[in-house]
């Protein structure tokens, strides 16, 4: 395995096993100015009405994550040339995958695709 597909993989991990705890800010404004930034870039767009919403005790959702962990690594393009069949091919191995945002389904399916094989 090439070394990048296991950062992504250990990043991946990680991220899935902090967003199982509720995430309680200090300041409700103090990662504002970041999330405004990554909100911008597109890399959280979709998922909230606010640039930031940090309400506290708020989850990080595990699907959002990986949404923006593939936005982040500049794969949108990817993602959208998925057809709808390929998306509900790679899902359809996953009891849960009906509790997939179906805007996210696309970017989940990728990343089985590309790094949890």
């Amino acid at each position: 395995m090439k070394k990048p597909e296991k950062f992504i993989i250990i990043l991946l991990v990680f991220l899935v096993f902090i967003s199982s705890f509720a995430i309680v800010p200090v300041s409700a404004a103090r990662y504002e100015a970041e999330a405004a930034l990554l909100h911008a870039l597109g890399i959280i767009d979709g998922w909230y009405t606010e640039p930031f919403d940090a309400k506290p005790g708020a989850k990080l959702q595990r699907q959002a994550a990986v949404v923006a962990l593939v936005k982040l690594f500049g794969k949108k393009d990817e993602v959208h040339a998925l057809t709808q069949s390929e998306v509900d091919g790679i899902l359809s191995r996953y009891s849960d995958s009906h509790l997939i945002a179906p805007s996210a389904r696309p970017y989940i399916a990728y990343a089985v695709k590309t790094v949890i094989q």
